[in-house]
């Protein structure tokens, strides 16, 4: 049972494949499963992101801040924020958005010179009401 205040951690990875030229969301299959955002909930995350560049070997590591809200629909608070930690090249755009009841992650080659892994970590602090 969860009562009012109490407080939960997670970590989730979320990865998929990025194509050559194009863009995809991360999900925690692979595939189709995003993060959920329960009704009536509020979650601060800290997104860790390493993507590479195969034919180059070109590496991204790249941290978010942000937090999510879901009050009969899910939605970003605020702004979120990036940091490149470190980079061999400027070669992703990530877009992190929330609607309905989930919240996704889209990686896209800005390069077009080969396929991306990306691979991130995901790390939030939930509220529950």
């Amino acid at each position: 049972m969860v009562l009012d205040g109490d407080a939960q951690t997670n970590q989730t990875v979320i990865f998929n494949v990025v194509p050559q030229g194009g863009n995809r969301n991360l999900y925690t299959d692979g595939s189709t499963a995003e993060i959920q955002v329960a009704s009536n909930m509020a979650m601060g995350f800290e997104i860790h992101l390493i993507a590479i560049q195969v034919s180059t070997g070109d590496v991204s590591f790249r941290k978010y801040e942000g937090a999510v809200k879901n009050l009969g629909s899910a939605a970003l608070v605020g702004t979120w924020t990036e940091f490149i930690v470190t980079e061999d090249s400027n070669f992703i755009r990530i877009t992190i958005s929330a609607s309905g009841t989930s919240m996704s992650f889209n990686v896209a080659d800005l390069a077009g010179v080969s396929d991306i892994n990306a691979t991130a970590y995901v790390r939030w602090t939930q509220v529950i009401k």
